[in-house]
């Protein structure tokens, strides 16, 4: 029996719902470059969201050009995968279940996701894609690679193409 959570959430999610799903990847990102959380309160989701581009692109550069990068990478990593193990503890998440929530939580962020887990995703739709570059990307690809580990108790989310190096879609497999 599919999880009677994720089909409610799959029919609607609220904005403010939305809104506090960026503001939590927001604040472990942040956590994970070091750096402050700029002011957010009066955001929209859609502008939260873009707000949440621009910081991470900024800080991702800015942390490129000096020390501290695969560091900062491997906390990204490590604070997305408790977050993905914490969302399939709350939301009571089987393995059946995990890409149904990882395709929600991702059309949340307004990146639309195909596939399966284990197994090929495809990313043909990225919110992200028109402000990121490709080192930035990269970089933030630990966010992925952590929440779905996370969710799926274990694995690794390898890229193959990304929209930001000139693809049509993102191409990755997540192997358990």
């Amino acid at each position: 029996m599919a999880n009677p959570l994720l089909r409610l959430a799959e029919a609607y999610v609220p904005t403010w719902c939305k809104k506090k799903q960026v503001e939590v990847l927001f604040r472990i990102t942040a956590d994970a470059l070091e750096s402050p959380m700029p002011e957010t309160s009066r955001l929209g989701y859609k502008g939260l969201l873009q707000s949440y581009a621009a910081f991470t692109s900024d800080e991702v550069l800015r942390l490129k050009e000096g020390e501290g990068f695969d560091a900062a990478k491997q906390r990204l990593y490590d604070e997305a995968y408790a977050l993905g193990q914490k969302l399939r503890r709350l939301l009571r998440v089987g393995d059946s279940d995990a890409y149904r929530l990882v395709a929600l939580l991702y059309k949340n962020i307004e990146i639309e996701i195909q596939g399966s887990i284990p197994g090929e995703l495809t990313v043909p739709r990225c919110f992200f894609s028109d402000t990121y570059i490709p080192e930035v990307c990269e970089f933030m690809s630990a966010l992925d690679n952590g929440i779905i580990g996370g969710i799926c108790n274990g694995g690794e989310l390898v890229f193959n193409e990304r929209i930001t190096e000139g693809s049509c879609c993102c191409k990755a497999v997540f192997t358990a």
